[in-house]
């Protein structure tokens, strides 16, 4: 498999401009009257919570923080990083190379010289052959970040999300250290009218869904085997900055439009994260030895009037304040939902309510 080291100034920072509020939880709460007394984690790994004050986080958030904290890893690594030149991808190279890390990329055409900066080795191959040799691409690797991920064509998601990850499961048996695999919370399947903790049986729906369960299966079958420790990442929706993912730019202009609507009672959740709070998420599954053998839920819980309000207040316009009924709305989106163009869907109606 060719690859070759790219050197270049480095010009990125740890910090990076917040373009969301930053509550990041996890499901995995403490229970009522739990002491939460322990510390914010340090602000090298970016997962402290800049301006906001200790007596703000809820005990729940500060189950989560304690779960980060005992042990970091106290020396540069090198890591491995599949889906590098990705959404999220990119800004954890990013992130990882402004720690001094020695970062090696899996891609299937070289970036750029200019797209990442410090040290990173590029290894061109095409993970969703199932043909590749990835020895060399996990060899003596400290954390393997797994994040390559097929979101529109279901043709490359079986191949991409369960046959490369048993042929990347296979080369880091006994090369690596520790796994993240970065998955989604679609895995638990479409769960409407409940909070979803970590120990919920997983039960997707959608080729999408399905396969990065089973792709999160190989990963935990293999590190049940001794072959590596591992930590599973399921974020809610991710946003930000190049998002592939077209419903929040609907929604946005929707807004802009004055085309939004409520549906049904208030207070639905808006199960969105800001990409920030995922990548910082990755580097401390990555780093800090309380996260092995875990799995983490994520999401910056906000109402669905909080977000879409803030939204409005973002580019200048009113809240919206229509509301509908959920049954004739859910009537019409799964009735007329299939006709090209028409903007409801089930699935929208989902994420609604």
């Amino acid at each position: 498999m060719p690859h070759w080291p790219l050197r270049a100034p480095s010009t990125f920072s740890s910090r990076v401009r917040r373009a969301a509020p930053r509550r990041t939880k996890s499901t995995a709460g403490a229970k009522s009257g739990e002491n939460c007394s322990s510390r914010l984690p340090t602000p090298r790994l970016g997962f402290a919570r800049p301006g906001l004050h200790r007596e703000e986080l809820s005990c729940r958030d500060r189950a989560f923080d304690r779960q980060f904290i005992p042990e970091r890893a106290s020396h540069t690594m090198i890591v491995s990083v599949t889906g590098a030149t990705g959404f999220i991808g990119t800004l954890l190279v990013k992130n990882l190379v402004a720690r001094g890390d020695t970062v090696r990329i899996l891609t299937r055409s070289r970036p750029r010289a200019d797209h990442f900066s410090g040290f990173v080795e590029f290894f061109v191959d095409d993970l969703s052959s199932g043909a590749c040799d990835l020895s060399a691409f996990v060899e003596n690797s400290d954390v393997v970040y797994h994040l390559a991920g097929e979101i529109s064509r279901p043709e490359v998601m079986r191949s991409l999300h369960v046959d490369g990850t048993r042929a990347l499961v296979k080369a880091a048996e006994g090369r690596i250290g520790h796994w993240v695999q970065l998955s989604s919370v679609g895995a638990y399947g479409p769960l409407r009218e409940e909070a979803i903790d970590e120990h919920r049986p997983l039960a997707p729906r959608g080729d999408y869904e399905t396969t990065k369960a089973e792709s999160d299966r190989l990963v935990e079958q293999a590190a049940a085997a001794g072959a590596f420790s591992r930590t599973i990442l399921r974020p809610s929706i991710v946003f930000g900055p190049a998002m592939p993912n077209r419903s929040l730019n609907q929604l946005i202009s929707m807004v802009a439009h004055g085309l939004f609507f409520y549906i049904g009672p208030p207070g639905a959740s808006a199960n969105y994260i800001y990409v920030d709070n995922v990548v910082e998420a990755l580097v401390a599954c990555g780093t800090l030895h309380a996260a092995k053998g875990k799995v983490y839920n994520l999401s910056d819980f906000r109402t669905m009037e909080q977000f879409v309000g803030a939204i409005a207040a973002s580019i200048g316009k009113s809240a919206p304040r229509l509301r509908l009924p959920e049954s004739p709305v859910r009537w019409l989106a799964r009735t007329l939902g299939r006709l090209p163009g028409f903007p409801l869907t089930e699935s929208r109606v989902n994420a609604l309510t």
